[in-house]
């Protein structure tokens, strides 16, 4: 028997619309998530790794991951389970497995689609943007994709820090490039 085992980040919730997400990094066994390790605001995911910053350990993000791996076995499971149901000799409680199986696709869409469990609030994306340490152009890139100002303010600001202004990522040395393993 092969044991696939390592780390890799999970949980994907509260995304600030144009910087980042947070994630949290698990160590897991056949990719099921299983010991939360450490989260992380994750800014860039490149096919071999990520770059961000830690944070303080996501609650949410933690929860969201073990649901989500919950969910997919459970997927997989009832897939296997109504396969099986059809094809015996009572083939009605293939449905009740087809009916289980639908559900636990549906609320496992749910939390990749939903702005409850994905997009972070108005206040905590800027708790992240203070955490972390972002610059005055995340704060406007923020405050612009909550609503919070126009397209015309948000042009007037960035006018405004011009050259002086901090990047949104510039400056900060937390952020760190990690390879997945």
């Amino acid at each position: 028997m092969i044991i696939i085992w390592g780390s890799g980040l999970y949980g994907r919730t509260d995304e600030v619309p144009g910087l980042g997400y947070v994630a949290t990094k698990f160590g897991h066994m056949w990719y099921i998530p299983l010991i939360p390790t450490e989260s992380h605001f994750v800014i860039e995911q490149t096919g071999d790794g990520w770059r961000g910053a830690p944070v303080a350990m996501s609650g949410k993000s933690i929860l969201l991951g073990w649901l989500r791996a919950a969910l997919i076995v459970g997927v997989i499971a009832g897939a296997i389970t109504t396969a099986v149901s059809f094809s015996g000799p009572l083939p009605s409680k293939g449905w009740e497995a087809l009916i289980i199986t639908v559900a636990l696709v549906v609320a496992l869409m749910m939390t990749k689609r939903m702005k409850f469990f994905t997009q972070a609030s108005y206040a905590r994306a800027c708790h992240l943007a203070d955490t972390i340490g972002f610059g005055d152009e995340a704060r406007i890139i923020i405050d612009l994709a909550y609503g919070e100002i126009s397209d015309q303010e948000a042009e007037f600001r960035l006018n405004e820090i011009g050259e002086d202004g901090q990047d949104a990522f510039e400056g900060n040395e937390e952020f760190e490039t990690h390879a997945e393993t």
